[in-house]
């Protein structure tokens, strides 16, 4: 054999061998920090006070298989799961309902407990499955009643989406970055929904 065949050789063997090391062992322990910023939905004026109740009927959490701040999971280079929680072990949950209560209070509504309009958040489902590429995907009912219990409004936020990793790095650093932004996009969906915005009035 020739050196430069050779040489070939162990340079594929090389490769492949960094591909599964990283493929293998930079997802595990991972998290990832879900974020929105507040104040970055269109704008609307109530004068009601509003209370915000979120829970999370995912069936693994309610089962209690998995821990409230469970997003999803990535795979190592031999398809071996490793699971992602939120940052700072927040529970999905607690992560909407800080971030909705911001967003009211950036527009100046005010947030109590028992308020005149009462919004509930039902995370039917979210979740993902990564390894090269991968795919995330969520359900999440919402509500607004009026403080005596009338719903007002309903709206749903469902969907299911491809996110592409690389083939050096997994999609690991795809998942970090678009995830994030995907759960941002959540909360503007929520509160642009128009008749959420008028029964919030």
């Amino acid at each position: 054999m020739k050196f430069s065949q050779w040489f070939k050789r162990v340079a594929v063997l090389i490769g492949f061998l960094v591909l599964a090391v990283v493929m293998s062992g930079c997802v595990a322990g991972q998290s990832i920090g879900l974020r929105h910023v507040a104040g970055s939905v269109p704008e609307f004026t109530s004068g009601k006070t509003v209370s915000v109740e979120t829970k999370d009927s995912r069936d693994f959490i309610v089962a209690g298989k998995k821990p409230p701040s469970y997003l999803g999971r990535l795979r190592g280079g031999y398809g071996n799961t490793w699971g992602v929680k939120n940052a700072g072990d927040v529970a999905l949950a607690a992560q909407f309902r800080n971030d909705l209560v911001a967003e009211f209070r950036s527009q100046g509504l005010e947030t109590v407990d028992s308020g005149d309009r009462r919004m509930s958040v039902d995370i039917r489902d979210w979740n993902f499955d990564a390894y090269l590429n991968g795919r995330i995907w969520y359900d999440i009912d919402i509500a607004v009643a009026d403080a005596s219990g009338k719903v007002l409004a309903k709206a749903k936020v469902k969907d299911e989406q491809v996110i592409r990793g690389s083939a050096m790095m997994g999609p690991t650093g795809a998942f970090k970055r678009e995830v994030p932004l995907i759960y941002s996009g959540i909360i503007k969906e929520i509160l642009s929904n128009r008749e959420i915005q008028k029964a919030l009035k």
